[in-house]
C-alpha cells in the first residue's frame, strides 16, 4: 500500500494532531511543506483553494479538515482505535476537540505571536492560563482524557500545551501545578509517548535558533525520550 500523502506545517498543532494519530497507529505518510513556517508548496494550492494545512491525501481524496481527517484515519486504521467506544464519550471527545480548535489554539497563538517577536506580556500568560484552566475542569484523566486508551483528544492538546509552557514561562507566570494538577499530569505522562516525543521535537527543529535558546528546558524532547526503530513512524519528507 502507498503511503498517504500529508501536507503539514511541522510547527502546527493541527499538523502535530495527524502525526501523533498515524505514529500511535504506524501509518506510513509521506510528507510535504516546509521545514519551517511557510509558505507552502504549489502543491497544497492544487488541492486546498485557501493553503490551509492540515490536508491528506489517501488516492483521489483530499481531506482538508484537520477532525476530518482525524476521525477518517481511526476508521480507515481502525487499530487501535482512537476514539472512545460509548457515544457520550465520542461526543464529549469532539466537544474538546472543538474547545481546542475555536477557543484554546487560537489563544496560544497569539502568545506564541507575541513571544517570537519578543513582546509576550502577563496579559498574554493570563489568557492562556484562563484557557487551561477551563481545560482542567473539563477532564478528569485515567491517566488519558477518556479512559485508559491514549486517544483523538489526548493527541489534539500535546503540542499546544507545550507551547503554552513555553509562552507563560517567557512572560514570567510559568503554568502552576496546583491551579492546573490534572493537566499537568496528564501531560507529563503524554511526553514520554515517542509519538508525542517526536511531534514536538519536529516542532522545535523547525523554529527559528534564536527562539530554541530562549525555550524553557529546550531539549525535554532530547534523543533520551527519541522513539525508538520499533516505534517510530515510517513517514518519509518531501520537498516543499
Amino acid at each position: 500500500m502507498s503511503a498517504l500523502k500529508l501536507f503539514q506545517l511541522p510547527i502546527s498543532p493541527l499538523s502535530a494532531r495527524i502525526r501523533i494519530i498515524a505514529s500511535e497507529k504506524h501509518i506510513e505518510l509521506d510528507l510535504s511543506g516546509p521545514k519551517s513556517g511557510g509558505p507552502m508548496s504549489p502543491g497544497l494550492a492544487s488541492v486546498h483553494p485557501l493553503s490551509h494545512a492540515p490536508v491528506l491525501i489517501d488516492g483521489t481524496l483530499a481531506l482538508a479538515d484537520t477532525t476530518a481527517i482525524a476521525e477518517y484515519l481511526d476508521e480507515r486504521y481502525p487499530f487501535p482505535s482512537m476514539m472512545p467506544k460509548n457515544a457520550p464519550d465520542r461526543a464529549r471527545t469532539r466537544a474538546l476537540v472543538r474547545f481546542h480548535d475555536a477557543t484554546l489554539a487560537p489563544v496560544i497563538a497569539d502568545a506564541y505571536t507575541h513571544m517570537v517577536d519578543g513582546r509576550v506580556t502577563a496579559s498574554d500568560a493570563d489568557a492562556v492560563h484562563a484557557q487551561l484552566i477551563s481545560l482542567e475542569r473539563r477532564v478528569s484523566p485515567t491517566p488519558w482524557f477518556f479512559g485508559d486508551k491514549f486517544g483523538i483528544a489526548d493527541a489534539t492538546f500535546c503540542l499546544s500545551v507545550w507551547y503554552a509552557v513555553q509562552v507563560t514561562h517567557a512572560a514570567g507566570m510559568p503554568m502552576d501545578e496546583t491551579r492546573l494538577p490534572k493537566l499537568l499530569e496528564w501531560f507529563d505522562a503524554a511526553r514520554q509517548r515517542p509519538s508525542v516525543a517526536l511531534a514536538v521535537r519536529d516542532a522545535q527543529c523547525a523554529l527559528d535558533p534564536s527562539l530554541v535558546s530562549r525555550l524553557c528546558d529546550p531539549i525535554w524532547f532530547g534523543a533520551s525520550v527519541a522513539p525508538t526503530s520499533a516505534d517510530e513512524p515510517t513517514w518519509s519528507t518531501s520537498a516543499a
